[in-house]
């Protein structure tokens, strides 16, 4: 029986239905002393050229199995779906790019699982075979702003029931204002009268402004930080207070002085005595009182009225001149006359010194 061995398409029982025909008939031709060696050489390399050196293994790694298949099979394809091996249109695989013949491939099935993202309010649910999670923000249209915060990091890669986190940051500015009380300063003006004051510079409040970023994500308060703190300092309140003592006699004059003493007051006089000479030799006469130099120096010039700043009675501005045998706050008012001197009598006095 002829065959042509170009166009036959053999089975494993062909094969060894050719090698039992094959052997037989070589026997017997070779009992029959006919040469048929080099038929039985050509049977045998078209066997083991066709089906045992084109054996191709392929060895699957499918969600962490490991499944080896044999098979004449060269598309990598075709071999897995022999081996039972199904794909869903997410599913990937990697394999070699040519196709083998007689070898062994390794062929990675990369299974699709599903990640989900949230961002702006949003979620999306992802189909993946693994990539990074920043390729997965790039296939949502995830737009980068700055500040954004990702979790995980954007070079992780996914895994099944994955959670990935965009929290978008704002940073605001805020406000606040503190007022600062200007401090009233007084001082005294010696060409001031004693009850006079007068404002010389007005006071001005100062200001304290505090600026705080608010870091905000996706809408909640996260962190409030003090950024900057301003200050316009207050401009102090000036009083100048007179302190030059003053008191006004009956006639409105008013006279500046230095001490006011509460007296004792009697009256003198020189009528009838034929020394009218005072203490510093001066003639003795009204407008001149004896006092004790020791309390107030001779020469000073005074003011003398009743203790009601002299609605009672007003002696008037005197000069210091005479002293007299007494001691302490008392004064001796001159007099022309002794019947005014009676008149007079003892009184309680003030008696101001004049500047």
């Amino acid at each position: 029986m002829y065959y042509h061995w170009r166009k036959l398409k053999l089975t494993l029982s062909h094969v060894l239905w050719l090698i039992r025909v094959g052997t037989r008939r070589a026997f017997h031709a070779f009992r029959a002393r006919r040469v048929v060696l080099p038929l039985f050489i050509f049977l045998a390399m078209m066997v083991y050229g066709r089906y045992i050196t084109h054996l191709n293994f392929f060895v699957f790694h499918d969600n962490g199995e490991m499944i080896v298949h044999e098979t004449y099979e060269t598309d990598v394809l075709a071999a897995m779906e022999e081996a039972g091996i199904y794909l869903s249109k997410e599913d990937g695989f990697s394999a070699p790019v040519q196709r083998i013949r007689g070898s062994v491939a390794e062929v990675v099935i990369e299974r699709s699982h599903w990640v989900s993202v949230y961002y702006d309010g949003r979620a999306f649910s992802v189909p993946t075979t693994g990539e990074s999670v920043s390729s997965i923000l790039g296939r949502t249209g995830y737009v980068a702003r700055e500040g954004d915060k990702i979790r995980p990091s954007l070079d992780t890669r996914t895994y099944d029931n994955m959670e990935i986190y965009v929290a978008r940051t704002e940073r605001l500015f805020e406000y606040e204002t503190e007022v600062l009380a200007y401090e009233t300063v007084r001082r005294t003006n010696q060409n001031l009268n004693e009850k006079t004051q007068i404002t010389v510079q007005d006071g001005v409040p100062g200001q304290r402004t505090y600026t705080y970023e608010l870091t905000y994500e996706d809408g909640f308060l996260v962190d409030r930080a003090l950024v900057e703190t301003v200050t316009v300092e207050a401009v102090d309140e000036i009083i100048e207070q007179g302190v030059r003592k003053t008191v006004t006699m009956r006639d409105g004059t008013l006279l500046y002085y230095s001490r006011r003493l509460e007296c004792t007051a009697t009256a003198y006089t020189t009528e009838n005595k034929t020394r009218k000479i005072n203490a510093i030799g001066n003639v003795a006469r009204v407008g001149t009182i004896a006092v004790d130099r020791t309390i107030i120096p001779l020469r000073s010039k005074v003011y003398v009225c009743s203790r009601d700043n002299g609605k009672n009675w007003e002696y008037g501005i005197a000069l210091c001149e005479d002293v007299g045998g007494f001691r302490g706050n008392h004064v001796d008012l001159f007099y022309d006359t002794r019947d005014e001197c009676i008149q007079f009598g003892r009184r309680k006095a003030l008696v101001y010194v004049l500047e």
